[in-house]
């Protein structure tokens, strides 16, 4: 399959149909011109992105690297699209489906197609995942205590606490014992 990929496509990995995206005029083949209208615009993206980050190694012609860049592509557009699908789901003016509610559609919501289109394409493209994934665990040790008789620049619990509350409050003048300026 070369690239790019067409619309059915898109939609049979997706499992995506026009109700989903309140294409419903009551005229099945105007609503299922207007879902691939929508997805081919998802897919133009995802193949601008991919042009733009893989330089020489677009459209490889081996049948292999056609068929994983291919299937990058459209999870590349399904990430957009679902996108849609959440923020409908947000607003409230998504197609009334009965199983809304249940966990299933929640994970199909909270597949991330993104992640899935990197382990298509990871041969020809490297995305570093930004800090706000990254969890490191804390490590706890046993180690000597702070001496503050001996350390002075260690200020107390106390005086933490007290500088925090007025900064909450928003007090720019320290306390000064029990005087205040």
């Amino acid at each position: 399959m070369a690239l790019p990929v067409t619309p059915a496509f898109v939609e049979s990995v997706g499992a995506l149909f026009p109700q989903l995206f309140n294409f419903n005029t009551g005229v099945p083949a105007t609503d299922q011109a207007n879902l691939d209208a929508f997805v081919l615009e998802a897919i133009n993206d995802a193949d601008a992105w991919m042009q733009i980050h893989m330089g020489g190694n677009y459209n490889l012609l081996d049948a292999p690297s056609a068929r994983l860049q291919a299937k990058g592509q459209a999870c590349l557009a399904l990430e957009d699209i679902y996108a849609t699908l959440k923020t409908e789901k947000v607003l409230g003016s998504n197609y009334p489906i009965w199983s809304e509610e249940g966990p299933s559609y929640q994970q199909l919501i909270d597949l991330n197609w993104g992640e899935r289109a990197l382990v298509y394409l990871d041969t020809w493209v490297t995305v570093e995942v930004g800090a706000t994934r990254a969890f490191a665990m804390p490590q706890f040790l046993v180690t000597q205590g702070i001496d503050t008789s001996i350390d002075q620049t260690i200020e107390s619990m106390t005086q933490q606490y007290s500088e925090e509350l007025d900064f909450a409050r928003g007090i720019s003048n320290p306390d000064l014992g029990t005087v205040r300026r």
